[in-house]
């Protein structure tokens, strides 16, 4: 399918990859969670899970045209922030009152 300018192959294409390289979270996580694993071991198995399924749409979206190496560092940049701010989030509630930190994060 040629991609047209107004981008709407672009989305179809990519709901294709999805569809054909990930399965959709709420079934993943829902038999995960029925295996009744301890809260560490849940956690590896479905974040390794999801990485392993972003390996395979990486690569079909490269060969397809719709991931450059720009884009690729912008998302890997992105996510190194995404982790080093982790365990700000985790001490945040246990510095600041629950009030102020609602109202900061809602903009009241």
């Amino acid at each position: 399918m040629p991609l047209r300018q107004d981008g709407r192959s672009d989305r179809f294409l990519g709901g294709a990859l999805q569809g054909a390289t990930g399965i959709s979270a709420p079934a993943s996580i829902t038999f995960l969670n029925a295996l009744k694993l301890p809260r560490s071991t849940f956690i590896a198995t479905i974040s390794v899970f999801f990485i392993v399924m972003s390996i395979g749409q990486i690569e079909q979206l490269v060969v397809v045209g719709l991931l450059d190496w720009h884009r690729f560092f912008l998302g890997l940049g992105v996510t190194v922030a995404i982790a080093l701010f982790m365990p700000v989030a985790t001490i945040w509630p246990g510095i600041w009152r629950r009030k102020p930190s609602t109202r900061s994060c809602w903009g009241c």
